[in-house]
């Protein structure tokens, strides 16, 4: 019999596929921010190509190291509140990077999770047709 490869996933959630707009910015240990307004001056935009519960891929237009920590602010299809996190570099290439949530408020977890569990059978509806 021949000798299979076998992919084993490790993500704990599933993934949706969505592309939703995020602000986002680096914490860095260097950085001082004198003001709010001074911090949201290092703010970029990047656009996500999937969520879960745990984290989320980001695209881009620059690496990251791993490791690095991001302050997101993501803003969900109809859904008036942003939720905002932080979370870290699991990995990262010239379109973008995977990353693990560390610290998200209970509230944006809960809207968070509405919003995956809602969007998950469309999705996989989505799938069968296709």
């Amino acid at each position: 019999m021949p000798e299979g490869h076998l992919i084993h996933e490790k993500r704990t959630h599933p993934r949706v596929p969505l592309k939703i707009p995020v602000t986002y910015r680096v914490i860095s240990e260097d950085q001082e921010y004198k003001s709010v307004q001074d911090g949201k001056n290092y703010e970029q935009a990047g656009t996500t190509i999937d969520v879960s519960m745990g984290g989320l891929y980001l695209a881009a237009n620059q690496t990251f190291g791993s490791g690095t920590i991001l302050r997101l602010e993501v803003t969900l299809p109809e859904v008036p509140h942003q939720f905002s996190a932080y979370a870290v570099v699991a990995w990262s290439n010239k379109t973008g990077a995977g990353l693990h949530f560390e610290a998200i408020r209970e509230p944006d977890e809960k809207i968070l999770k509405e919003y995956l569990e809602q969007a998950l059978p469309i999705k996989k509806e989505e799938q069968k047709r296709a």
